[in-house]
């Protein structure tokens, strides 16, 4: 990504302007009187010591807010409302893909069929110049590589071996931190127990001021404050909008458009395996025979414990509850009770009695103040806003003050949806530079 372009007609009060077009801005920086506020927050230091006046004004002018260590700045520092400047940001970033799956291979076909369209519609582009995946291999390509290339590679051991400058190992570290990267796209595998090796990922990339979008329930279920702080230390965002229902927007949204709302708790399906096994099993089959056509259509894993149990739920609404009500929870403090007790007769004397059953992770604030949060399959009224949630589609309900019920619903899953989510959080990244 190019450094922004800032024409200063007046410089200001205080320091001179340089004879020269970007004298003050070092090999790589352009402008017209060049008064060197156009700096990565990696600079700010020796900026300071190169001159005191700039140092003092620097805090006065400047709005730093996402770079790379790196020094190549996303945004730029002066205050557009500044009289006398006009600034001109670049819409080009740099991304590396950590995990080469469905959901990032997913990321590259549509970089590849839209990335024209984005640039139109948007303001950005994005170009890919790093790959790493534990089956893979990884590469770096600060040129950049050809997205539909990527998209189609073969799903062999080590395929990124085939292309110039790949390598059979997955060069995790490399990529993350050699690449040239603006923006860290991980879609690793989630492990509940301590959120690795994604969240050390997370920490490599933020550590070098680079921004992290990832849809990994992992890092932020477990991790979330403490990549929260250090993200904020390097000025880099932190974006996780896929974390919870996939492509379907509810974080973002609850913020946002139920700010002052009075939110007092939520409910929701918030697993797209159990509801479509649920919803079969209402159809007569077996828990058994649901769970195996649920593997047959790839919604189920070849262990399906984690969708069945109620754990992949669990950490979801451990980061909705710690997003949304302001919570501290962690996922011990979930109490925790899958689907695989019930049996067909119980769906069938379910929907004789006019109700049906489902997995509900749910979080409420309590009048005393304290939070109480469970994952249960519970016996909902068909006239409850989740009752009527069929197939593999997720949906939560937010209970608020002012709105009442306020219910949420799209697909929890799929290659392209996951994918979708990562844009929303890079399109996040990109507004929040435009406003600052």
């Amino acid at each position: 990504m190019e450094p922004c372009v800032v024409s200063c007609w007046t410089a200001p009060p205080g320091l001179a302007s340089p004879a020269e077009p970007g004298a003050a801005f070092g090999s790589g920086y352009r402008g017209s009187l060049g008064c060197g506020f156009c700096v990565a927050s990696a600079c700010e230091r020796s900026l300071r010591q190169w001159s005191p006046a700039l140092g003092k004004m620097l805090s006065k002018y400047s709005k730093t807010a996402y770079f790379t260590a790196r020094s190549r700045p996303l945004t730029l520092c002066p205050s557009a409302s500044q009289p006398g400047w006009n600034t001109t940001k670049m819409t080009e970033y740099n991304i590396a893909l950590v995990g080469f799956g469905g959901v990032n291979r997913a990321l590259a076909q549509l970089i590849a069929e839209r990335n024209q369209t984005w640039k139109k519609q948007l303001g950005f582009s994005l170009k890919i110049v790093g790959i790493s995946d534990l089956f893979l291999g990884s590469i770096v390509a600060p040129q950049g590589l050809d997205a539909g290339l990527l998209s189609k590679l073969p799903a062999t051991k080590g395929a990124l071996a085939q292309l110039p400058g790949g390598q059979v190992e997955a060069l995790n570290e490399q990529v993350i931190k050699d690449s040239g990267a603006d923006i860290i796209a991980e879609a690793t595998f989630t492990n509940p127990v301590d959120g690795e090796p994604a969240s050390t990922f997370c920490r490599w990339a933020l550590e070098q001021g680079k921004h992290v979008v990832t849809t990994n329930k992992g890092p932020i279920a477990l991790h979330s404050a403490e990549l929260k702080a250090l993200a904020q230390r390097n000025l880099a965002a932190f974006e996780y909008e896929g974390a919870v229902m996939s492509g379907t927007p509810v974080i973002r949204m609850a913020k946002q458009s139920l700010a002052g709302s009075g939110l007092l708790g939520f409910e929701g399906i918030l697993n797209g395996t159990s509801n479509f096994v649920l919803t079969r099993m209402e159809a007569g089959l077996g828990f058994a025979e649901a769970v195996a056509e649920a593997q047959a259509l790839g919604y189920a894993e070849a262990d399906p414990s984690a969708d069945v149990e109620g754990f992949d739920v669990r950490l979801k609404v451990v980061i909705l509850a710690n997003e949304l009500l302001d919570a501290q929870l962690t996922v011990s403090d979930v109490s925790c009770r899958g689907i695989s007790g019930l049996t067909a007769k119980d769906l069938e004397q379910a929907r004789a009695e006019g109700a049906r059953w489902k997995l509900i992770g749910s979080a409420q604030r309590l009048a005393d103040g304290s939070l109480q949060a469970s994952v249960e399959p519970r016996l909902l009224p068909l006239a409850h806003p989740l009752a009527g949630i069929g197939g593999a589609i997720n949906a939560v309900s937010f209970n608020t003050e002012l709105l009442g019920a306020v219910t949420v619903s799209g697909p929890g899953a799929g290659r392209i949806e996951t994918a979708f989510a990562l844009l929303s959080d890079i399109i996040h990244i990109h507004q929040s530079r435009l406003a600052r």
